[in-house]
């Protein structure tokens, strides 16, 4: 993939310059000027995306070094970590052996195709029936957030600009004459959309790695982009994103129009890599905020206390998750360290794909099992929706037939020779290329995002910062040079992620209560969330309350977002359709409140049975040590009297 993005980013460069020029020429579709990249591109662009590619590596080490000497402990932390991710390149070593493809040929990977197919199948169709179950409580016309009130701020003159702007089916709900839209329609189609994106999943479940599924992967992709592209705020998370570029990836490799092992590889290069990065740019990047509180904390990743914090302080705890957060502290550390051990240094095991089949494969195998077991471990902390599940699916590709095939068994998927199979495989590999680059032309601005941060060429000027779960603008242009611009931001076929950049030292939690005044003698009555309840819910996501965790994060006010004061009102109307979100309800749509009390608590775990026996047994002994002094103060008294 670096090979790829290296030799494209010249004719992105040229095409930048290019293209500049023709916007000058032609009006766009945007209200606004097309935003471009802040990160401009210089003459020397492949040496200085290699500078900027080195100046990252340099900064992680340093940021590791700083770490370590904070105390011993952060030193034994590391080292322990680096010993564990060199136990797991061992043991893939130790798993390549013998197993080299027959005829000293390239390893192929059709049981990975297979497994990425059905995986992502599988976390599709929990996503779309979970958008069944909660899109009219929160998207619809009587929604908390109606989507449909999104599609009237939009205002554009083509098919096609509407839908580069907002790519989804609920345009087919406008009226072509005034242009306002049909909410009971509107509705309809996102719901319709959710059903064909289950049924897509369910195809591309059963069809698994053949080409068909491909087909059912861009029914996938639609579906994702028609609900996603209008839900803000409950579609705002990075895996909404994710799960769209997955499926793309996915599609295409099926296809066999992309390299699909470098893609899904890729992928996770940049998941990992993004979300390890912006942990140690977030205390700089915060650094400037006018919140002192923020600017006082210590960096609790460099510090590696993070994970003492982390557990506590998630959005949905789920049953070890207390078990976890009272652990001794150097096994905290210790979970730090690892996270930035895989997270900032195990994603460059993928580069070596170029080295001889049992060092390249050896390293591939062991940054999968690294991934897959730093995501395992995750599922069982926490509850992060299908978050996990999803970032899973591409580490299979790191893992080819050899190693599941017996010694000596015949490699799948090849072609067979002859002039016919030559001349296919020369075909593929045509197609193959343009489909590298163009996937390579997508992610130019996502490789500048994750080094030019680093960069050493930019001193004395200001440095981009690090965007989160974000897409860039790469536009196209239809019909020729004076042709019609369209920006593929929308689409999310490329974007950058990052996850946990920061870690809230404490964690609040919203109780909602209704009472019917003077009927109730001012009694209250609470409205029951799901979470934090330390339940495994995952992959479930439970959209209602992600979003009133993210209510309560410090700088964040509930009381003053639309879509809790439309809860609030909802609650006051006992709309079933959102009641139904809620785990508990306390009151009837014959019985509804009249009044309606909002109280804010610091959420704690209590201390397991062990540790309250041992808090009360230490306790005790400071009891006595206090009563010895005063006991022989009386006998004293006593012997002087």
């Amino acid at each position: 993939m670096w090979l790829v993005l290296l030799l494209f980013v010249g004719v992105d460069a040229f095409q930048q310059q290019q293209q500049q020029r023709r916007l000058s020429r032609s009006r766009s579709f945007f209200s606004a000027p097309l935003r471009r990249s802040t990160m401009v591109v210089p003459a020397g662009v492949v040496r200085d995306m290699s500078l900027d590619f080195v100046d990252t590596v340099r900064a992680t080490r340093r940021y590791e070094a700083e770490s370590a000497a904070i105390s011993a402990e952060c030193a034994t932390a590391w080292k322990r970590a680096w010993w564990a991710m060199g136990a797991v390149v061992v043991m893939a070593l130790a798993s390549v052996g013998g197993a080299r493809p027959p005829g000293g040929g390239a390893p192929t990977f059709s049981i990975a195709k297979a497994l990425v197919a059905r995986s992502l199948g599988l976390v599709a169709g929990v996503a779309f029936s979970i958008a069944l179950r909660q899109n009219a409580a929160l998207l619809g016309r009587n929604g908390l957030q109606s989507a449909w009130k999104t599609m009237r701020r939009v205002h554009r003159e083509t098919w096609i600009e509407r839908v580069a702007t907002l790519p989804t089916f609920g345009w087919f709900a406008v009226n072509v004459t005034d242009g306002s839209v049909d909410a009971a329609r509107f509705d309809d189609i996102i719901a319709a959309s959710a059903k064909a994106g289950l049924c897509c999943a369910a195809g591309l479940f059963l069809v698994g790695g053949r080409w068909v599924g491909g087909l059912f992967g861009v029914g996938i992709l639609t579906a994702q982009l028609s609900i996603s592209s209008v839900g803000h705020p409950f579609y705002g998370y990075g895996w909404e994103s994710q799960l769209a570029e997955t499926s793309f990836l996915v599609s295409a490799w099926l296809f066999e129009v992309i390299p699909g092992v470098v893609a899904m590889r890729w992928l996770c290069f940049k998941i990992m890599l993004g979300a390890g990065l912006i942990k140690t740019r977030a205390a700089a990047s915060s650094s400037g905020s006018s919140s002192s509180s923020r600017r006082q904390r210590p960096d609790c990743w460099k510090d590696l206390t993070a994970m003492t914090l982390f557990f506590e302080t998630q959005p949905m705890p789920g049953p070890l998750s207390r078990r976890l957060h009272f652990l001794p502290r150097p096994a905290h550390l210790f979970a730090t360290a690892s996270n930035h051990v895989i997270e900032l240094f195990a994603p460059l095991l993928l580069l070596l794909f170029w080295l001889p089949f049992h060092v390249g494969s050896a390293a591939a195998r062991a940054y999968g099992a690294a991934h897959l077991g730093f995501h395992l471990t995750l599922l069982a902390s926490g509850n992060l929706s299908f978050l996990n599940y999803l970032t899973m699916i591409p580490a299979l590709a790191c893992f080819d037939d050899a190693l599941f095939l017996k010694p000596g068994a015949p490699p799948l998927g090849l072609l067979q020779g002859g002039p016919q199979g030559r001349l296919l495989i020369t075909a593929q590999v045509v197609v193959k290329a343009v489909g590298a680059a163009f996937v390579a032309w997508l992610n130019v601005p996502v490789y500048r995002n994750l080094f030019a941060p680093s960069s050493t060429r930019l001193e004395g000027r200001k440095k981009p910062r690090q965007s989160m779960n974000a897409a860039f603008d790469r536009v196209i242009r239809l019909g020729g040079d004076r042709g019609l611009p369209v920006n593929l931001k929308a689409l999310r076929l490329a974007n950058t992620y990052g996850a946990f950049g920061s870690v809230t030292p404490a964690r609040d939690e919203l109780v909602v209560s209704g009472s019917r005044g003077e009927a109730d003698h001012w009694g209250w009555r609470e409205f029951r969330f799901h979470g934090p309840a330390c339940a495994q819910v995952a992959p479930w996501h439970l959209r209602l309350d992600w979003q009133k965790w993210i209510s309560t994060i410090p700088g964040r006010d509930a009381t003053s977002e639309r879509w809790f004061v439309a809860f609030l009102d909802a609650l006051l109307r006992q709309d079933p359709a959102v009641t139904r979100l809620l785990e508990h309800n306390p009151f009837s749509p014959d019985d509804p409140p009249t009044h309606l009390r909002i109280q804010r608590f610091r959420y704690k775990f209590a201390p397991p049975p062990q540790k309250k026996k041992k808090a009360a047994a230490a306790a005790e002994q400071r009891r006595k040590k206090r009563r010895r002094p005063q006991l022989l103060l009386l006998l004293l008294l006593l012997l002087l009297l």
